[in-house]
């Protein structure tokens, strides 16, 4: 940067600071240290918001690999032993919640798929840890779809050995993806829960006590539960050779995109972030190493659908 005044210009970290030198001997060397927080303070004095000062030693390559400190996405050194740890999937959830949870799973997938890594997209929900723990149904078949959903995309992805690092982050960061559950055990929980999901929103409409608030909720969940279903049949017919496999995913993509609209239309009724204690990372920090992260911004869920609407159009350009 340019210096902003005069006096900036003249600071000198060379010279004598005004508080003393520190002389010591190192190694057999005499070293001279001075104090220049004096000069540092005048230079922080004179510059102005969002101005940096950089030496010539200190490169773009060097700025990028920094950390910033105290933020939790960056500073993997951030001591965590006093928060607690991330509750456990529940065995009953309310529905705008699992609405919520299916959204950001969407954001989650979508932002892995950019790029940024899996540990810190997918499985920022806590929740994702604990696939082996008894929970509310619904959730468990709409969790274990999304892991098995993600080791089928990375299996892809090494399979065909066309990506860069950049482009696609394949460390699975020693996550547990199920790897013990076949994708038939998946679909068949996916749908039974869509099934039943099916079988709720028919008594609501036929019950005249049902409030619209809780109908929409029940078609909200639906649909996600039918997305997800689809999209995990997409996945695991990419990874079979045959024109069967081939005929499956062509109708599995046209579910898929069947059923955007609605998700779309439906995410206002879906619980708020503030709202929901399972996104915090908090059981993916000691899978994370030493090593500076990645700052991760996450579409928002419309924008989670927009892209996934042009990830299938992608796949359809395929055929």
């Amino acid at each position: 940067m340019e210096l902003p005044t005069a006096d900036l210009a003249q600071l000198s970290l060379s010279e004598p600071a005004s508080d003393g030198i520190l002389e010591e001997e190192l190694d057999g060397r005499p070293m001279l240290w001075r104090n220049v927080l004096s000069s540092i303070d005048q230079a922080a004095d004179a510059m102005t918001l969002g101005e940096l000062l950089h030496g010539e030693c200190f490169s773009m390559q060097d700025a990028m690999s920094a950390l910033e400190m105290m933020d939790p996405q960056m500073d993997s050194g951030m001591a965590t032993a006093d928060q607690p740890p991330p509750p456990p999937p529940p065995d009953l959830l309310e529905l705008s919640e699992l609405v919520a949870i299916v959204d950001e799973l969407l954001r989650g997938e979508v932002a892995w798929y950019a790029g940024l890594p899996l540990v810190q997209t997918v499985f920022r929900l806590d929740w994702l840890h604990a696939t082996r723990q008894p929970c509310d149904a619904r959730l468990g078949a709409v969790m274990l779809g999304a892991v098995r959903g993600a080791a089928a995309v990375r299996a892809l992805v090494l399979r065909s050995g066309v990506s860069e690092e950049e482009d696609f982050s394949s460390s699975s960061y020693g996550l547990d993806l199920r790897e013990d559950v076949p994708d038939s055990d998946v679909l068949r929980q996916l749908i039974a829960e869509e099934e039943a999901a099916a079988g709720a929103l028919r008594d609501a409409k036929g019950e005249k006590a049902v409030t619209d608030d809780r109908a929409a909720l029940l078609e909200a969940v639906l649909c996600r539960l039918r997305l997800r279903r689809s999209l995990f049949a997409v996945l695991g017919n990419l990874l079979r050779p045959g024109p069967k496999a081939l005929e499956t995913c062509k109708r599995m993509v046209a579910l898929c995109e069947a059923q955007l609209p609605g998700v779309r239309a439906s995410i206002p009724v879906g619980a708020p972030v503030e709202a929901l204690d399972c996104l915090s990372g908090r059981a993916s920090s000691s899978l994370l190493g030493s090593a500076p992260l990645r700052k991760v911004e996450l579409p928002s869920r419309e924008e989670a659908v927009d892209r996934l609407e042009g990830l299938l159009g992608q796949v359809r350009v395929g055929w």
